[in-house]
């Protein structure tokens, strides 16, 4: 927290995805532009009533907010939370 308020920004937000594509592993890395920009955490098919949807969680940078994103081969949306 110190650092946060002595630095006066967070560089990285806790993201939800949709994914496009296969599954991304935990640790692939976020490109936009052809610049890494995040790290995916966390990927799973969630069961859902509409049908199952493949989802991811990491980390992104604010400068690839609004960008088209991608891990390794996967398209990836960003997505509020909680996912539905």
């Amino acid at each position: 927290m110190e650092r946060i308020r002595s630095r006066g920004a967070v560089r990285r937000l806790f993201s939800a995805f949709t994914i496009e594509g296969a599954l991304p592993e935990p640790g692939v890395k976020i490109v936009a532009d052809e610049k890494e920009v995040g790290e995916i955490t966390s990927s799973a098919i969630l069961p859902l009533p509409g049908g199952d949807r493949p989802v991811a969680l990491g980390y992104l940078r604010r400068e690839g907010a609004g960008k088209d994103l991608r891990a390794g081969a996967t398209k990836l949306k960003t997505a509020a939370l909680p996912i539905s």
